[in-house]
Protein backbone atom coordinates (compact mmCIF):
# COMPACT_ATOMS: atom_id res chain seq x y z
CA UNK A 1 0.00 0.00 0.00
CA UNK A 2 2.75 2.46 1.01
CA UNK A 3 4.06 2.40 -2.54
CA UNK A 4 1.12 2.48 -4.38
CA UNK A 5 -0.01 5.93 -2.42
CA UNK A 6 3.52 7.54 -2.85
CA UNK A 7 3.48 6.77 -6.42
CA UNK A 8 -0.27 7.93 -6.78
CA UNK A 9 1.11 11.42 -5.24
CA UNK A 10 -1.40 11.20 -2.66
CA UNK A 11 0.40 12.46 -0.13
CA UNK A 12 -0.23 16.48 -0.48
CA UNK A 13 -3.82 15.42 -1.30
CA UNK A 14 -4.18 13.79 2.51
CA UNK A 15 -1.94 16.46 3.78
CA UNK A 16 -4.70 18.74 3.27
CA UNK A 17 -7.41 17.34 5.50
CA UNK A 18 -5.18 18.18 8.29
CA UNK A 19 -6.83 21.57 7.45
CA UNK A 20 -9.74 21.69 9.44
CA UNK A 21 -12.92 23.07 7.86
CA UNK A 22 -14.74 23.51 10.51
CA UNK A 23 -12.61 22.88 14.01
CA UNK A 24 -15.85 22.78 15.93
CA UNK A 25 -17.20 19.77 14.32
CA UNK A 26 -16.59 16.14 15.35
CA UNK A 27 -15.89 15.06 11.36
CA UNK A 28 -13.52 17.20 10.86
CA UNK A 29 -11.42 16.62 13.95
CA UNK A 30 -12.03 12.70 13.01
CA UNK A 31 -10.57 13.66 9.09
CA UNK A 32 -7.74 15.52 10.84
CA UNK A 33 -6.69 12.59 13.26
CA UNK A 34 -7.02 9.97 10.28
CA UNK A 35 -4.99 12.02 7.99
CA UNK A 36 -2.13 12.48 10.29
CA UNK A 37 -2.50 9.06 11.53
CA UNK A 38 -2.31 7.97 7.43
CA UNK A 39 0.70 10.17 6.78
CA UNK A 40 2.86 8.68 9.96
CA UNK A 41 2.46 5.22 8.56
CA UNK A 42 2.94 5.55 4.65
CA UNK A 43 6.33 7.05 5.65
CA UNK A 44 7.31 4.18 8.40
CA UNK A 45 10.01 2.10 6.79
CA UNK A 46 9.63 4.01 3.58
CA UNK A 47 12.22 6.53 2.73
CA UNK A 48 10.35 6.93 -0.95
CA UNK A 49 7.77 8.71 1.05
CA UNK A 50 9.76 10.43 2.93
CA UNK A 51 11.20 12.39 0.29
CA UNK A 52 7.70 13.49 -1.13
CA UNK A 53 6.90 15.36 1.96
CA UNK A 54 7.03 19.37 1.24
CA UNK A 55 8.56 21.86 3.87
CA UNK A 56 4.43 22.50 3.43
CA UNK A 57 3.19 19.42 4.49
CA UNK A 58 5.75 19.69 7.73
CA UNK A 59 4.07 23.41 8.59
CA UNK A 60 0.52 21.45 8.24
CA UNK A 61 1.96 18.95 10.68
CA UNK A 62 3.51 21.53 12.93
CA UNK A 63 0.12 23.54 12.77
CA UNK A 64 -1.82 20.73 14.30
CA UNK A 65 0.15 20.33 17.18
CA UNK A 66 -0.24 24.11 18.14
CA UNK A 67 -3.84 23.30 17.84
CA UNK A 68 -5.34 24.94 21.52
CA UNK A 69 -8.52 22.69 21.17
CA UNK A 70 -8.35 19.66 23.59
CA UNK A 71 -10.52 17.11 21.62
CA UNK A 72 -7.11 17.29 18.76
CA UNK A 73 -5.19 15.62 21.23
CA UNK A 74 -5.08 12.30 19.15
CA UNK A 75 -4.97 14.33 15.99
CA UNK A 76 -1.81 15.77 18.13
CA UNK A 77 -0.08 12.47 19.15
CA UNK A 78 -0.47 11.74 15.10
CA UNK A 79 1.29 14.32 13.90
CA UNK A 80 4.36 14.17 16.58
CA UNK A 81 4.53 10.82 15.43
CA UNK A 82 4.70 11.52 12.09
CA UNK A 83 7.26 14.60 12.34
CA UNK A 84 9.50 12.15 14.65
CA UNK A 85 9.43 9.38 11.93
CA UNK A 86 10.69 12.07 9.47
CA UNK A 87 13.65 13.37 11.47
CA UNK A 88 14.64 10.03 12.01
CA UNK A 89 18.51 10.26 10.86
CA UNK A 90 18.28 10.83 7.61
CA UNK A 91 19.91 13.69 6.86
CA UNK A 92 19.16 13.42 2.92
CA UNK A 93 15.26 13.50 4.09
CA UNK A 94 16.02 16.38 6.47
CA UNK A 95 17.97 18.25 4.02
CA UNK A 96 14.81 17.24 1.57
CA UNK A 97 12.26 18.50 3.19
CA UNK A 98 13.79 21.74 4.17
CA UNK A 99 14.91 22.24 0.48
CA UNK A 100 11.16 22.28 -1.14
Amino acid sequence: MQDSVGKAQAIPYIANLLKPQDPLEPVSINAVSHAASCLWRLIVDHRENKLLFTSQIVEMLLAVCEMEDTRMLFAQKMAVGCLAELCLGDEQVENHIRTR
